[in-house]
């Protein structure tokens, strides 16, 4: 599957290898009075991340060879220490041209903040509207009606990944997934029984709360789940308290001491044969690709058990800030990360998909062209473990109280910390 993609990215690629504005230490420093730079911001430093990101910047500078691109992105920690880069950068007044984010909660404090110019009439301008992407995806890129960020990728969040060949040892079905949570359930009991002690992998908080969101889609439905980040009496509900039996069950599954391992090292585990399951994003997917692993043969996807019909996903997304000292290059970038070649460049090399819904699926993996037919059909739901169904100050609190809870199994705590943090969140409005 792999080489199928190749050739695309790896022209990209070469391009931009070719070029000191793609050199793999960030290149900063920008000159407000040349028009033809662009200065671009992100926390893609390593692995699949800095190859996708070089080569859309490659698609970049190919349509726009005049313009020189400079990259400022910064290194560390999920993310965090971009985001701690890029705050002191608008408090000096010296914001770069452009840069990622997540879209829905991610998009909406910056706008609070007074840091992101509307792009509505620029989609307007450059016929980027409903014919290229979904109304409800659309609605995530806006605040109160106006557009704000122009998107690179999706990323589906309710993907429960597996071995293939653990499943048939145990005598577990790998053409489908069980309808419902209990029949995943008595899945894992099944694959317990055939010799894997800790048959779902879990980690660090983040991916606890990626398991529990899955858990709340599948017991509440796509309609119930949205809610409970835009009111405050969703979470004493009884399906929430149901959907909370069913994750303290699923806790039961996972070694207690993989409570600080990431998205690789779970990955592994399923790879090797250590865990038959992990519930992630699917940029698992170019993990077990990495790891030698063929999709449908020796690992498969399907969506979270209880889940099916329903995308629950997250999206990066690229804005003009206020002040950009280079805007009219700013724009020609986002045309680039909007356009059809940008998004099958990035997209295939990430692992990711278009968020366009006219991208062609030919040369995509498996995996990703199911992927790309659900973002097309199903309900979309925004990810709270990453940050668009809410704020990061509710993210942050969900995830603190997630991780309590794998320690203490108090509901009711639970239950009265995302309270909590729901009315609070509900108060700056």
């Amino acid at each position: 599957m792999r080489a199928r993609r190749s050739a695309d990215w790896l022209i990209a690629l070469a391009m931009c290898g070719l070029l000191a504005g793609c050199a793999t230490g960030p290149t900063v420093g920008s000159d407000p009075g040349d028009p033809d730079q662009v200065e671009v911001f992100t926390s893609w430093t390593s692995g699949t991340d800095r190859v996708a990101y070089k080569a859309l910047a490659g698609v970049f500078l190919g349509q726009n060879p005049g313009i020189e691109f400079i990259d400022a992105s910064v290194r560390g920690s999920a993310g965090s220490q971009a985001r701690e880069a890029l705050a002191a950068r608008f408090a000096a007044g010296n914001p770069p041209d452009t840069f990622q984010t997540e879209v829905g909660g991610g998009i909406a404090a910056y706008v609070d903040a007074g840091r992101l110019q509307d792009l509505t009439d620029w989609y307007a301008q450059n016929d980027l509207a409903s014919q290229v992407y979904r109304t409800d995806m659309m609605d995530l890129l806006s605040v109160d009606g106006r557009l704000y960020a122009v998107p690179s990728s999706i990323n589906r969040v309710n993907v429960l990944w597996a071995n293939t060949g653990l499943l048939a040892d145990a005598g577990v079905g790998t053409s489908a997934p069980s309808a419902d949570l209990d029949g995943w359930l008595a899945d894992l009991a099944e694959v317990r029984a055939s010799g894997i002690e800790f048959p779902l992998a879990l980690g660090e908080g983040r991916t606890q709360v990626e398991l529990f969101e899955n858990v709340l889609i599948a017991d509440l439905g796509p309609g119930a789940y949205r809610k409970l980040w835009t009111s405050t009496d969703g979470w004493d509900a009884p399906l929430v308290r149901r959907a909370l039996e069913h994750y303290d069950a699923l806790l039961g599954f996972v070694d207690p001491a993989d409570s600080a391992r990431g998205d690789d090292a779970l990955v592994a585990a399923v790879a090797r044969g250590r865990a038959a399951y992990v519930v992630m994003a699917d940029v698992a997917s170019g993990m077990f690709e990495d790891a030698g692993l063929v999709f449908g043969d020796q690992y498969t996807g399907w969506p979270t058990p209880g889940t099916a019909g329903t995308f629950d996903f997250t999206a990066d997304a690229f804005v003009l800030p206020v002040g950009a000292a280079h805007e009219r290059s700013a724009e020609r970038w986002l045309l680039s990360v909007a356009s059809p070649e940008g998004q099958r460049v990035f997209n295939l090399r990430m692992g990711s998909i278009p968020a366009r819904v006219d991208a062609d699926p030919a040369g995509f993996s498996d995996y990703q062209q199911s992927a790309m037919a659900s973002f097309a059909a199903d309900t979309l739901v925004p990810s709270a473990a990453h940050g668009i169904a809410a704020s990061r100050t509710f993210s942050n609190a969900l995830e603190d109280a997630v991780v309590r809870f794998g320690v203490d199994r108090n509901s009711g705590a639970l239950i009265r910390a995302l309270t909590a943090a729901a009315e609070q969140e509900l108060a700056k409005k």
